[in-house]
């Protein structure tokens, strides 16, 4: 009986522990994240007002019965509204100070080789004799050796990476244990 209260009250005291710990945790993430965003600070950009163009009346036209709708009326700011992008750094002014790259010429190169394909058709071990596989009336994933080779798979664990719903299962480590579609072995 004393033992099942010192046992609440040890459970108690942690689960105050933990609230403690997760709002002091959420409150130090919260102080990070402010200190990280900073304020906003405008930037500035440069306005162009140009004055608009001056037309001059250098030949008559030829007047239409057909009226013309308006044409829209730009607002004086509406090019200051967009950000400007901001110059590279360095990069050259202008195209004057630029510099010609050389041109580097090479010959071309012509591989010859052989392709290999980790690829299996036929599977004799799980068949009893060679049947193509997509013929078998059993699900068969073949693992070559040259795939464990290539991945330098030591362990069987390592081999069973390749292998679709097999997993391992941690225990001590004295054996392999695994999870095979559900079932562990």
């Amino acid at each position: 009986m004393r033992a099942v209260k010192i046992y609440q009250q040890a459970l108690s005291l942690c689960r105050a522990v933990i609230r403690r710990m997760a709002v002091g945790s959420l409150l130090l993430v919260m102080l990070i994240t402010t200190a990280c965003i900073g304020p906003i600070k405008p930037v500035p950009t440069a306005h162009k007002q140009e004055p608009p163009p001056q037309f001059t009346d250098t030949a008559d036209a030829a007047k239409s019965s057909e009226p013309t709708p308006p044409q829209p009326v730009s607002a004086p700011f509406s090019e200051a509204a967009l950000p400007l992008p901001v110059p590279g750094i360095g990069q050259p002014d202008s195209p004057a100070q630029q510099e010609e790259l050389p041109v580097v010429e090479s010959r071309p190169v012509q591989v010859v080789a052989q392709r290999e394909s980790y690829s299996v058709s036929n599977s004799v071990v799980g068949m009893r004799n060679n049947v193509p596989l997509m013929h078998s009336p059993v699900s068969v994933q073949v693992v070559l050796k040259a795939v464990l080779q290539d991945q330098q798979a030591i362990r069987l664990q390592d081999a069973l990476k390749n292998v679709s719903g097999v997993q391992p299962t941690a225990t001590g480590g004295e054996y392999d244990n695994f999870l095979i579609r559900g079932f562990s072995t």
